[in-house]
């Protein structure tokens, strides 16, 4: 039951895959977490903007395949309003079967091609566009430019992601080599295999001593474990045409379109590089916030952007500079927790996988723990300095601005992420545990992975699929055990993890499943698949 790596979360699509490089390109049929409008809208604030209330948006998808980003969002967010649009006709019709199995009345998917597109209407305050711009012929990138510039609201922000330059300089050697010993004729499947294979062969035979070799030997390293849709849509679809950021900057300009910032907010702070790159960044693109961004791009070799646009004509509500009282309105999210083996009385390691931070502020401390427990829940900041800054505690003021400023770090380093709107989940410790409905359905149907209320892919074994549609608050756990035994027992499925099969004993069996069963629960309560029981 093993989370998806980040950057595999990018890319899942689901197992089948069309000839139409409409339907394989990657990235656009999983949910990502920083498309959320309550995210856009928390990012906005923090750069000064009064973007328009999440809760209650507009919300336009160009390439929405079949509304594997925009359902969940639809699903959690009932007052907005939500609209894809699609050119494979076969993807737009499975998500319309979805929205009406769901009985969702807030969105729509048509189909519809981006480069002929022109809408009517009320203005959109925010607009998606993902893991679509680099996969299109140029007429359609102008288009999406065009579309997002009619079509945006005021103080609205578009979301745009593509390959980046100049990282994927090397990538379209990959590429090179995939499409041509690849060819064109044979089925998709076929085509994938023969890239695997060739890539694999000129790694085994390029020199361990050359650059070339190095390279190779990495990216076999970096495609072997992902799906074929991916490999399929990155380095065998007919289009894939990455760019300079700069580049990028400038066709959204001439459409009336300015920068903001990444989605991924750490991705625009120079200082994530390190103090010393930041300074030499910093000197050499000055005051200029395109030259920065694309100076940080050839320090760090960047392959792929998640890039905010806003309407040239408010740029002028946009500051740059962050301020850490604009927390004060948004809710924190954050996995970072407590190592208490190697902390000390005075200093305190959060970590998040590989991610770690330390701080000798008690104060800071005192939050960090806070927002641990909160998790998977989101916390307001003016709760959580109330928290950790009661009234009445000596020195406050001061207290209460090295607590903002430190949340400005994390932030903005992406150890806690911010939205507009509050979250809460279910909890594992529930008499009848729930998991939402969206995430119940796509178990039934054996989808591989579900979408969480964090909005990111979480991967399912399939005694968790088979559990998952139970789990409506209807059922208490020795249901869910006899389920899980009579599963077991009848060949249809097998424990994670644990050595019991269908000779085993029925006491056995039901120890086992358990057990099982409440990992399981505590795995989808810590992925946020569950949602608070109102039964």
């Amino acid at each position: 039951m093993s989370q998806p790596a980040p950057e595999q979360d990018q890319v899942r699509l689901a197992a089948a895959v069309a000839a139409s490089d409409y339907d394989v390109l990657p990235y656009r049929s999983t949910p990502y977490a920083h498309t959320q409008p309550a995210h856009l809208a928390a990012v906005g604030t923090l750069l000064g903007m009064a973007p328009p209330p999440a809760g209650r948006a507009r919300i336009l998808e160009l390439g929405s395949a079949s509304g594997g980003n925009i359902i969940p969002l639809a699903a959690r967010y009932p007052h907005a309003r939500f609209i894809g649009i699609d050119l494979s006709l076969r993807q737009v019709e499975d998500g319309q079967r979805a929205i009406a199995q769901l009985g969702l009345q807030n969105i729509e998917i048509r189909h519809g091609n981006i480069g002929d597109l022109h809408i009517a209407g009320p203005q959109f305050d925010y607009i998606v566009c993902h893991g679509v711009f680099s996969w299109v012929p140029r007429t359609v990138q102008d288009a999406i430019f065009r579309i997002c510039a009619e079509n945006l609201a005021a103080n609205g922000i578009v979301y745009i992601s593509y390959n980046a330059l100049p990282g994927w300089h090397l990538r379209r050697i990959v590429r090179d080599i995939c499409h041509y010993h690849a060819g064109d004729q044979s089925t998709p499947e076929q085509r994938v295999t023969r890239a695997r294979w060739m890539l694999e062969q000129v790694a085994k035979m390029s020199s361990e001593s050359s650059t070339f070799g190095r390279i190779m030997r990495d990216e076999a390293k970096l495609t072997a474990p992902l799906p074929n849709s991916y490999i399929l849509g990155e380095f065998l679809a007919h289009d894939n045409d990455p760019c300079y950021f700069h580049e990028f900057a400038g066709r959204a300009a001439a459409k009336g379109l300015t920068f903001l910032c990444e989605a991924d907010l750490a991705a625009s702070v120079p200082e994530n590089l390190g103090a010393e790159q930041a300074k030499l960044v910093r000197a050499i693109a000055g005051s200029n916030p395109i030259a920065l961004e694309q100076y940080m791009d050839f320090f760090t070799g960047r392959t792929f952007r998640r890039s905010l646009l806003v309407k040239s004509e408010h740029v002028s509500t946009v500051q740059r500079a962050l301020n850490p009282q604009r927390l004060r309105p948004l809710h924190l999210l954050s996995r970072l927790h407590r190592d208490a083996v190697a902390s000390t009385q005075d200093n305190a390691i959060f970590r998040h996988e590989r991610r770690a931070i330390t701080t000798n502020d008690p104060v800071v401390q005192r939050a960090l723990e806070h927002l641990s427990r909160c998790y998977p829940d989101s916390c307001p900041v003016e709760q959580l300095i109330e928290t950790v800054v009661p009234t009445g505690m000596p020195e406050r003021a001061n207290a209460q601005a090295r607590l903002l400023s430190a949340l400005l770090r994390v932030t903005a380093a992406e150890h806690v992420s911010v939205s507009t709107l509050p979250l809460r989940t279910g909890r594992a410790s529930a008499t009848r545990p729930v998991v939402w409905s969206l995430a119940r359905m796509q178990a039934d149907k054996g989808q591989e992975w579900a979408s969480s209320l964090h909005h990111r892919p979480v991967a399912l074994h399939p005694a968790l699929r088979l559990l998952m549609r139970m789990l409506d608050g209807q059922h208490e756990r020795i249901a869910l055990r006899d389920r899980l035994v009579a599963a077991v027992a009848g060949g249809e499925t097998t424990i994670p993890g644990r050595e019991v099969d269908a000779s085993a004993s029925r006491p056995q069996l039901e120890a086992a499943a358990t057990q099982t069963i409440e990992q399981m629960l505590r795995y989808l309560e810590h992925h946020a698949l569950l949602e608070p029981n109102t039964l």
